[in-house]
């Protein structure tokens, strides 16, 4: 195989790929849809793991809370007797 055979032949495996996918390459529009569903996708995915964060450190953040007033309570009791 040449270069232009190995060329057509991956081209068309692409093509073949992408429309099992949903996207037909040969339409402009089709490819920029498929681009704003995988920017979405991506913002979506970030959003999630944002979300996950802030609820851990939230979660740490009363727990700690917790443990701080345990510990004072305890304390002030302590001092009252």
């Amino acid at each position: 195989m040449n270069e232009a055979e190995i060329r057509e032949v991956v081209a068309h495996a692409v093509r073949e790929t992408m429309l099992t996918l949903g996207v037909d390459v040969s339409t402009p529009a089709d490819v920029r849809e498929y681009q704003a569903d995988s920017l979405w996708t991506r913002k979506s995915r970030l959003g999630a793991e944002q979300v996950a964060k802030l609820t851990k450190r939230s979660v740490i953040g009363i727990a700690v809370a917790g443990l701080a007033y345990a510990a004072f309570e305890g304390i002030r009791t302590l001092v009252s007797k």
